[in-house]
């Protein structure tokens, strides 16, 4: 069964299925002419397409379909980008013709593109690749154009390279375009290369249906997967190195589509060397490419794997570097569960009220955005927005709570406009819309670490089942999209002063079983004349559980006023 028919299952929608296509009445104009195939999630409705084009049903990702009946929430960025009647997008037209006047005046640049890489002079002037000299070294400029305009110039190297410089460097303001990303619209099937001189050696050579990356192969934007996630076939043609590799399958199929995207794999060199698209046609022709994309496969669903595979796994990772664990602000912690939050496990924070799990959870995510580059999404369902928004800001700006400023809030939001913190908002949600949303969160957002505060305003059931069925969903739910989930817990109701343990949580057994690792944060009450706040600000913390380390307790200072907690040495 795919996604897609078990979501349409699962909402009762009455389908025909024709081939790969899932055939149902439309929500838009009633009428029996939306399809959705099965294996790439993208719908249209055929008549909504030919009397309004514009039409959310009229083309678009299941996603989509989703939000437009109820089943995810919309997700908002902490401060989202500006409107475009704001936004002066720089033109860097008058840039690259310089540029590219002076590399005809530079045989070491010409020799560069034309014998090491291959280039005519013909694709040369097309392209309007040009010469520059910054920070004292030669390089070639790649301008990189958004609907005919050069939004994005960036700097290769001309070899021999210096190696305290970056290979790659970008004009300052320039835009993250997709290299040759005008032509998206115009193809159902899109190849998708690591860089712009590979994507430039496959247009040039008859595959002018191919977008290059502009950053880093494992940054899949928001604005990309946008474009991209409507197409019906991706060919990723990335490095055959193991980080490439890695990238093509874990960040950009499983967040497009295992079902849509296919992998074409360049071979090594004759010397057993690292192999790209532009070097591969140095000795290769077009009907060669030709047969590596007939070759192409799908990505390997995961399932039943042998033990060897896992310890290949395991050795892979080592070599490539990637983090399994996601610090978090304090150190202590991080060495008591491990090295910080886990991909895959379920990490309950639990506090009776007033006691600082939000607080704790926003420091957390901020931190993980800012200093991790790690995004992460955020659904508090017992604060307002603007009370939530209040709570990043202390944390970002490091402000006690009466100098948090409404009236600053533009320049708030203009500070933390590249935070990738997502929110989202609505009361009443059930389990399943937000695993739905946390699903959205991961493929458009790339978020790594989702988070809910708090379970018990979810769940208002006393029945012992019913924690156990959402806390399995959670669980589940970060095993299945390799991310952390961040629950917030409450405990039952408790004497004051009282000191808990997981036990003492609502749904506790379910909690106990399903949680990888449980924080619990105790505040003494305190009863003294003339001190603020209802609790001690010594806050003790404490691993109660910790799948995979020894756990542990130790104190941290808690700035009620600040929203944040500290440790001793911090």
């Amino acid at each position: 069964m795919s996604g897609v028919t078990e979501y349409l299952d699962s909402k009762r929608i009455d389908y025909k299925l024709k081939g790969k296509e899932a055939i149902l009445t439309c929500p838009t104009c009633n009428k029996e002419k939306l399809s959705i195939n099965i294996d790439t999630e993208v719908y249209q409705c055929w008549y909504c397409q030919a009397i309004n084009p514009t039409s959310i049903t009229a083309k678009g990702h299941i996603s989509q379909l989703k939000e437009l009946l109820g089943d995810v929430i919309p997700i908002m960025s902490i401060a989202p980008p500006k409107p475009k009647e704001e936004s002066k997008q720089i033109d860097f037209t008058a840039l690259v013709e310089g540029y590219h006047k002076s590399i005809w005046e530079q045989p070491r640049a010409l020799k560069y593109l034309i014998k090491m890489r291959r280039f005519t002079e013909d694709i040369i002037r097309e392209e309007k690749l040009g010469y520059a000299v910054k920070f004292k070294h030669e390089w070639i400029s790649i301008p990189v154009y958004e609907k005919g305009v050069p939004v994005l110039i960036k700097f290769r190297q001309i070899p021999p390279e210096n190696e305290k410089l970056d290979k790659y460097v970008r004009e300052e303001g320039g835009k993250s375009a997709l290299y040759n990303g005008d032509i998206i619209e115009q193809y159902d099937e899109i190849f998708v290369t690591e860089g712009e001189f590979d994507a430039m050696a496959l247009k040039h050579h008859g595959f002018p249906n191919v977008v290059g990356m502009t950053v880093g192969a494992s940054s899949l934007l928001s604005e990309w997967y946008d474009r991209l996630v409507l197409k019906n076939k991706i060919y990723l043609v990335l490095d055959p190195d193991l980080v490439g590799q890695n990238c093509a399958k874990n960040t950009w199929a499983t967040r497009l589509g295992l079902g849509k995207c296919w992998n074409v794999t360049i071979p090594l060199n004759t010397n057993g060397g690292k192999e790209d698209v532009n070097s591969f046609f140095v000795n290769h022709t077009r009907e060669d490419f030709n047969q590596l994309v007939l070759r192409a496969e799908r990505f390997p669903v995961e399932g039943l794997v042998s033990l060897e595979d896992v310890f290949q796994e395991m050795y892979d990772k080592s070599k490539e570097g990637e983090r399994e664990a996601f610090p978090t602000p304090w150190p202590t912690l991080n060495r008591f569960i491990g090295g910080g939050l886990q991909r895959g496990e379920l990490v309950v924070i639990g506090a009776p009220a007033g006691v600082g799990k939000t607080t704790m959870a926003v420091q957390m995510l901020h931190y993980l955005a800012k200093n991790n580059n790690v995004p992460s999404f955020l659904m508090c369902l017992e604060m307002t927005k603007i009370q939530l928004a209040t709570k990043v800001v202390q944390v970002a700006y490091e402000l006690p709570f009466e100098e948090v400023d409404y009236s600053a809030a533009l320049v708030y939001a203009e500070g933390l406009r590249n935070l990738s913190l997502y929110l989202g908002y609505s009361p009443g949600i059930s389990m399943k819309t937000f695993i739905e949303t946390c699903k959205v969160a991961r493929d458009r957002f790339g978020c790594g670490v989702v988070c809910l505060d708090n379970l018990q305003f979810m769940i208002r059931s006393k029945e012992e089942s019913d924690y156990g069925t959402a806390t399995r969903d959670l669980k589940n739910l970060a095993l299945k999209l390799n991310i952390t989930v961040l629950l917030i817990s409450q405990p039952r109701k408790m004497k004051t002063g009282e000191e808990f343990t997981y036990d003492d949580l609502k749904g506790s057994s379910a909690i106990s079983q399903d949680a990888d690792t449980v924080i619990l944060v105790n505040r003494k009450r305190t009863r003294q004349n003339k001190v603020a706040g209802s609790f001690s600000g010594m806050a003790d913390i404490i691993i109660d559980k910790s799948r995979f380390s020894s756990g542990g307790s130790f104190n941290m200072s808690f700035e009620g006023n600040m929203s944040r907690f500290r440790e001793e040495n911090q």
